[in-house]
C-alpha cells in the first residue's frame, strides 16, 4: 500500500490526492464486523453495522427479516468479517499506524444476515443436521 500511495502517476490521476478511500463507502458482507475493535470503531470509522435475523420459530421462508442497525459487534463466531473490514479500511489505531487497510479513509458498512430459516430448508433438501 505504501507503494500505491507514493505512486505519483496514481496520485496525479486522483487529482493530486493520495489514495486513501476517503469519500467511498464499502459494505462488508461477511460473518459480521466487530465495531468495538480500535481500527474499525462503530460510529466513527464503521458508519453502520446491520444485522438481519429471521424468526427461528417461523415455518415460512417468506417471513420478514428483522433488521437491527448500529449493532456494536455482529461478528460473534469467526472473526473473518472483522478481518475483511480491517484489510479494507482499518485505520491502524491499534498498531500505532503500523498496520492499516488498503483504504483507511473509507466509510465501512457492516452487513450480516442470519439465515435462520435455513434450519428448516436443509432437512427438506435431504441434508442431515448434526
Amino acid at each position: 500500500m505504501q507503494r500505491l500511495r507514493g505512486d505519483k502517476v496514481i496520485t496525479a490521476r486522483n487529482n493530486g490526492m493520495p489514495v486513501s478511500g476517503r469519500g467511498v463507502g464499502v459494505m462488508i458482507n461477511d460473518s459480521g464486523v466487530d465495531g468495538t475493535h480500535d481500527d474499525i470503531k462503530l460510529g466513527t470509522h464503521l458508519v453502520q453495522n446491520v444485522m438481519g435475523t429471521t424468526n427461528l420459530n417461523g415455518l415460512d421462508a417468506m417471513l420478514p427479516v428483522t433488521w437491527l442497525e448500529n449493532v456494536p459487534n455482529t461478528d460473534t463466531n469467526s472473526g473473518h468479517g472483522t478481518h475483511c473490514a480491517g484489510s479494507v479500511g482499518g485505520n491502524g489505531s491499534r498498531s500505532s499506524g503500523l498496520y492499516e487497510g488498503s483504504a483507511p479513509g473509507a466509510d465501512l458498512i457492516g452487513w450480516l444476515w442470519l439465515l435462520a430459516r435455513c434450519l428448516y430448508l436443509m432437512p427438506l433438501a435431504g441434508m442431515t443436521m448434526r
